[in-house]
């Protein structure tokens, strides 16, 4: 088969691939789809649906077809989004997998009463893990304000780094859940 054929075959039997998400092989054999941005398979991953057409053919990524350059959404343009901790962004990532794996279930597998997801529904969901992955993407830059970051109390509320354009980095929101877990443990003592 040719790679346009190979394309072809490929965007009909996955969604994923028909977005062109990112694609790694794991050392196990599998076919992952992941993030377009941060491409980490521990924030986000499902299995290629075209698995058994990329594996006979070696057909790894997306030649024959018109290839999508995915470049990270300017701060900018996600400022309308909140920005919560990387932890609290992996259990909604998790949440959105879950329904996305639901949806495709067959209809005899679902509890009684539930129905079908639309396509809309489901490319909500996908557009929602395409941003939570642009928020991880600005999360794990260097940091904009030096470390300068101390969490505190404000008005009965933990304040939340503004570094990184106001999505915080990683080891800011470290600090601010550690201190968010002492004042736990603190409560609860």
């Amino acid at each position: 088969m040719k790679n346009k054929e190979l394309f072809d075959a490929c965007t009909k039997q996955c969604v994923w691939c028909s977005e062109q998400w990112p694609i790694l092989a794991t050392a196990g054999g599998q076919m992952l789809h992941v993030g377009p941005y941060t491409k980490d398979e521990k924030l986000f991953s499902i299995s290629c649906k075209a698995v058994t057409i990329r594996e006979a053919f070696e057909y790894a990524g997306y030649r024959g077809g018109k290839e999508i350059e995915w470049k990270a959404p300017t701060p900018k343009k996600l400022s309308s989004h909140r920005a919560p901790s990387p932890d609290n962004r992996k259990f909604w990532r998790n949440i959105t997998v879950c329904s996305l794996q639901v949806s495709e279930w067959p209809d005899w597998k679902r509890s009684m009463g539930s129905s079908k997801s639309t396509p809309e529904e489901l490319k909500r969901m996908r557009d929602e893990l395409r941003c939570y992955d642009a928020l991880d993407y600005w999360a794990r830059k260097e940091c904009t304000e030096n470390l300068q970051y101390r969490p505190s109390l404000d008005k009965g509320k933990i304040t939340k780094p503004t570094c990184n354009w106001g999505f915080g980095c990683v080891t800011c929101w470290e600090r601010h859940e550690t201190y968010e877990n002492k004042l736990q443990e603190n409560y609860c003592d």
